[in-house]
């Protein structure tokens, strides 16, 4: 604060409301200050605010519930005693979400499809190791994009007793049809991380970007100083332009 010029902005964390001391002493000096917590955590932001940059551990979140509740190993297996194909995967988005959800399968060497709209997106999937030729009869289904329509395709695209990973953020209200009863689907929500020891998410999620060094910048698609915040919320804010996800640059 006490490097902060008369008139300045700032950019940080803030784990408060207005009537926090710190609001006063900046409105003291002039200056503005832009809550990177305080963002609205919906799908539409998720390029640009630091929840739903932590929102991204939701696609390694997705691998992890879906293989514990797979009921078998769901990476190929091949011993003595016979094998087992590895489990089927689809990935519906390719945003930070969904593309986080295909780095962490190929880390953990599940092969996986992902449905992706836009063509830089798709560049960026197969990046990924993933495929894009998409079919029906999924073991496992991964909705990172959280609107009625995806959840839908989900379930049309899942196989009868299949699985299906809820990780976007909805925007309004979503709807899930009868077909989810019929074809008894089991819907996993994960939009929070395990935080304990061993297993934590965070440990496997440094693991996978350790590994593979091509994460990072292949969903982070465009960087911006922190005196470029109005280009960089125009630039998150158009994904038919290249954008995937906007970082700034202290």
């Amino acid at each position: 604060l006490k490097a902060l010029k008369q008139g300045a902005t700032l950019a940080s964390l803030f784990d408060g409301d207005e009537t926090s001391p710190l609001v006063g002493k900046l409105a003291a000096k002039g200056c503005s200050f832009i809550a990177l917590d305080a963002v609205p955590r919906i799908t539409r932001a998720q390029v640009m605010d630091i929840r739903s940059s932590m929102a991204n551990l939701a696609g390694y979140q997705a691998v992890l519930e879906a293989a514990n509740h797979f009921g078998r190993t769901i990476g190929a297996q091949v011993t003595a005693a016979g094998s087992t194909p590895p489990a089927q995967v689809l990935v519906i988005g390719a945003g930070p979400i969904g593309l986080a959800a295909a780095a962490m399968l190929r880390h953990r060497g599940i092969p996986a499809t992902v449905s992706a709209r836009h063509p830089h997106q798709q560049a960026a999937a197969e990046q990924l190791g993933a495929s894009l030729d998409v079919g029906d009869g999924y073991d496992v289904v991964i909705d990172a994009v959280a609107t009625s329509a995806s959840i839908g395709e989900a379930v049309h695209r899942a196989r009868p007793m299949g699985r299906v990973g809820l990780v976007g953020t909805t925007w309004q209200p979503a709807e899930l049809g009868i077909a989810a009863c019929m074809k008894e689907i089991e819907i996993l929500p994960a939009m929070t991380y395990r935080c304990r020891v061993p297993g934590r998410d965070f440990d496997e999620a440094a693991a996978a970007l350790a590994a593979a060094p091509d994460i990072g910048p292949t969903i982070i698609t465009h960087r911006f100083p922190l005196d470029g915040c109005v280009e960089a919320f125009a630039t998150a804010a158009d994904r038919s332009s290249g954008t995937i996800k906007v970082a700034f640059d202290p």
